[in-house]
């Protein structure tokens, strides 16, 4: 039996945003995992940021979510910057990790770490705010419909993670 899921599209631009609203209106279904669009709604490429979407995830009614962002091409993560403003354009797998050992009480971001994420230590306080909404939400499944990041199954745990979901699915 398919469960209902939230649709997020995030920083596509507007006529990728109208195939995947069409999508879901025609076929309203995304295997392998049996989901079915409850609600569908697009971040624009202005607003798009971790930080955004995870308010919108902690906001929605829903406990699954289909989330189709821009992938890199070797699965290594997804190209969407933590924070708006940031001058890094994509967040690695290794920056989800160094933000889930700083939430699980690991030492501060180093000037080192931040100019590799490419955040400051302000930034980082607010992507840590945004996780803790997270935290009051339980979330079954991610389905991410990103290039390539299914490729990359250690990037695929720690993006589960990161949204502290209990399973995610990649392509």
């Amino acid at each position: 039996m398919a469960a209902p899921a939230h649709v997020i599209a995030v920083g596509l631009g507007p006529v990728l945003d109208s195939l995947i609203r069409a999508w879901f209106r025609q076929f309203n279904f995304l295997p392998p995992i049996p989901l079915t669009a409850a609600q569908v709604d697009m971040i624009p490429a202005a607003d798009a940021s971790f930080v955004r979407l995870f308010e919108m995830i902690a906001a929605s009614p829903h406990s699954n979510f289909i989330l189709i962002i821009h992938g890199a091409d070797d699965g290594s993560g997804l190209w969407l910057k933590l924070v708006p403003g940031q001058g890094k354009l994509g967040t690695s797998h290794f920056d989800v990790q160094r933000l889930l050992d700083l939430s699980a009480g690991g030492p501060e971001l180093s000037p080192r770490d931040q100019q590799i994420m490419g955040i400051t230590a302000a930034q980082s306080l607010r992507i840590r705010e945004a996780l803790l909404k997270l935290q009051f939400k339980t979330i079954d499944t991610i389905e991410f419909r990103s290039c390539n990041l299914g490729r990359n199954p250690l990037g695929l745990d720690r993006f589960r993670r990161f949204f502290g979901a209990r399973r995610a699915g990649a392509p």
